[in-house]
């Protein structure tokens, strides 16, 4: 069987080269002429005039001469077949790109072919030459609409495959970064994108770019952080607020500009725009669940129309409505400018990250039981960068990176501590999205074996996260690997949100955490704040799970959270974050000074009444058994010290203790009244002592 390419090899042969030499003389105006004719074929469809009526004058002349060359390309007698087609089909992926219809091409290649044969008869004598040249050029014409067809579906396999990737991005993405860049990486790469960037408004109502990509996408960028040229608004008060993204933005639908360079719209950016090739812009709002725009997606293109193209628009509707459905995801994600982004990598590929240390002390008796790791990055003026700043900013791979830092900081840690006779736990932050990474199972068990670390030494918290796309099966796998490793996992943040009391119940968790920012409700709602470490303390030991109160702000707080039963406490009224230098020297001075059965705050005695409280609405018969001599004997040492507090709330507790819970909601409310009132004026007192 004889193969295309041998079947085509007539075409460009040295028997070839020597036909084609008969029209050589005429070639050059043979070429232009066809090209003239070409274009005024075109002018008659209406579709493909629209397309050339978003040519610039300029581009059109460029457009003509690169057709004149190409007609002269394919006569040429020094043309291979590998170049033929590779051009061809290069051709034909950009007639794709222009929305230039197969059967468009079919009628224009027609058109050239019928008028090349009867030029090269008018203009050549007859002869065996002329009708192999002819011949020849009849094969290379159909050879070139063919291959341009092999370029459309190659366009259509790429469109398909990008779409199908940021299908699979969108679907599984556990982390917004890896979301976001990974679907800009693909566009920016797409045949014909020359920039891409992913934006979303931040608290002050300004559009910020938090990702770009594309050969032209940092040059832009860069040039709106500077002030080169103006940033995209949404403010449609502003002249940079009446372009393609401030409209599509407010309109919450797809903006195409066809002719981007000279439309008047685009003014504010049209200098830089032309330097960088843009041609067409798509800007694709984001849209939320009540057709809102929540975050948009601009696209440039080399080419005129590039994006109203009917194959490249109907990618543009499947990718927004995946993409809205992904960043839905994510609502909780904050916006940080691309510029702090990358400053934040910088810091992390650069080495400049450090560990500090909290300790975690057993509210029994005050030990230390345990070191959370904290990553810091230290800036260029050696200030520290908090993580509550560059964690939201980090994909799974930076994650992956610090997760690594930390185990071998954390080993030096044990090491030092044990050194002053205190074994110790180091727990340390682990992503939600990480128990779908076998490289994070991996560098755990690696590092452990490389410091000598035991399991008891090690705990790992959940980060209350994005675990969506995760598998279940896969996330109960990892978590059995753990356990059986013998390492602890603890669910960090209890109480954040409906999703951590979803995975309390699904996971095995060995230690909660609450939610610091329940904790912290005390200092204005200490009612609320201690309720919920009551509630969410019975609610741990009743899954028998040890649990840890974070943010303990003061000595009231770490009291309070030590009454009412709490296994662990952590927080500034214990101690700070600290290299471990100062953890050293902390760990030698601290002396726990708690007595549960004494409370020196307002806060304990609340905890106490609170406690009982509960208690207190068993049934009848546990009422009884119970007695209110604990709480009581707890709040009157409390009032001891404190002769005018002793005199407002000395009776109503001894009323409320004396009679049935039930009909005493009003003495109940006055008791906690004064309390709280009690503890806003120690606050004040620290405050201004401090």
């Amino acid at each position: 069987m004889v193969s295309s390419q041998n079947r085509s090899a007539f075409a460009y042969d040295y028997a070839a080269q020597q036909n084609l030499a008969v029209i050589r003389p005429i070639a050059e105006a043979l070429s232009a002429h066809m090209a003239d004719d070409f274009y005024k074929f075109l002018a008659d469809e209406p579709d493909m005039a629209e397309t050339l009526r978003h040519l610039s004058d300029t581009e059109f002349v460029g457009l003509q001469n690169k057709l004149r060359n190409y007609v002269g390309f394919i006569l040429s007698d020094r043309l291979t077949d590998a170049d033929h087609r590779a051009t061809a089909r290069r051709l034909g992926r950009l007639h794709g790109q222009l929305g230039i219809r197969p059967r468009w091409l079919i009628q224009l290649y027609s058109h050239l072919q019928s008028n090349l044969q009867q030029a090269i008869r008018a203009t050549v004598p007859e002869s065996e030459a002329r009708e192999a040249a002819a011949a020849i050029v009849c094969h290379r014409i159909f050879a070139d609409l063919r291959e341009q067809f092999a370029g459309y579906e190659e366009l259509e396999a790429e469109i398909a495959a990008s779409l199908a990737q940021c299908e699979t991005l969108a679907l599984e993405s556990t982390n917004f970064n890896d979301l976001v860049t990974g679907v800009l990486e693909l566009l920016g790469g797409f045949t014909g994108t020359v920039s891409a960037f992913f934006a979303r408004v931040d608290h002050e109502g300004e559009l910020q770019i938090e990702a770009s990509a594309g050969a032209a996408g940092p040059r832009y960028h860069q040039a709106m952080e500077s002030g080169e040229v103006p940033r995209i608004s949404i403010d449609p008060d502003l002249e940079a607020g009446r372009g393609p993204g401030g409209r599509a933005w407010r309109e919450s639908r797809i903006i195409c500009s066809d002719a981007w360079s000279i439309e008047a719209e685009n003014r504010p950016w049209h200098e830089l725009g032309r330097q960088l090739g843009f041609r067409s812009s798509a800007a694709v709002p984001i849209l939320n669940e009540a057709d809102r725009t929540i975050a948009l997606l601009s696209l440039y293109a080399g080419v005129p129309r590039f994006f109203s193209a009917p194959r490249i628009y109907n990618f543009l509707l499947h990718l927004q409505q995946m993409l809205s459905h992904a960043v839905q995801r994510f609502s909780r994600a904050p916006v940080i400018p691309l510029h702090e982004r990358q400053r934040y990598r910088r810091l992390l590929d650069s080495g400049r990250v450090t560990f500090h240390f909290q300790p975690i002390i057993d509210l029994d008796d005050g030990a230390l039981r345990k070191l959370e790791g904290l990553a810091r990055l230290i800036g260029e003026d050696d200030a520290i960068v908090e993580p509550k700043h560059f964690m939201p900013a980090f994909g799974s791979e930076d994650l992956f990176r610090l997760f690594a830092i930390g185990l071998d900081e954390g080993a030096k840690a044990c090491r030092e501590v044990a050194a002053l006779g205190t074994d110790v736990t180091i727990a340390l932050n682990f992503p939600a999205e990480g128990m779908g990474d076998p490289r994070f199972i991996d560098i755990l068990f690696a590092r452990m074996r490389a410091h000598g670390l035991l399991p008891h030494q090690i705990q790992l918290e959940i980060l209350e996260g994005h675990d969506f796309g995760v598998d279940e099966t896969v996330q109960h796998d990892f978590l059995r690997r753990i356990r059986d490793a013998g390492i602890r996992i603890a669910e960090d943040d209890l109480g954040s949100g409906h999703s951590s009391l979803l995975r309390l119940d699904r996971f095995g968790f060995d230690d909660v955490k609450i939610d610091q920012a329940l904790v912290q409700s005390a200092l204005y709602r200490p009612e609320r704040a201690l309720e919920f470490i009551l509630y969410l303390t019975r609610l741990a030991h009743s899954f028998d799970m040890k649990l840890t109160v974070e943010g303990l702000a003061n000595a009231g707080m770490v009291e309070a959270a030590a009454i009412l039963g709490a296994d662990y406490g952590q927080g500034y009224g214990i101690a700070r974050p600290m290299p471990l230098d100062r953890l050293v020297e902390w760990h030698r001075g601290f002396r726990y000074k708690v007595e549960v059965t004494a409370p020196k705050t307002a806060l304990g005695a609340l905890a106490a009444y609170l406690g009982w409280c509960m208690r207190a609405q068993q049934t009848q018969s546990e009422r009884r058994a119970l007695g209110p001599v604990d709480a009581e004997a707890r709040i009157a040492a409390y009032l001891g010290a404190r002769p005018e507090a002793a005199a407002r709330v000395g009776p109503l507790v001894e009323r409320h203790f004396a009679g049935e819970f039930s009909s005493h909601e009003e003495i109940r409310g006055r008791i906690v009244q004064e309390l709280t009132l009690l503890w806003f004026d120690e606050l004040a007192e620290a405050g201004s002592d401090g």
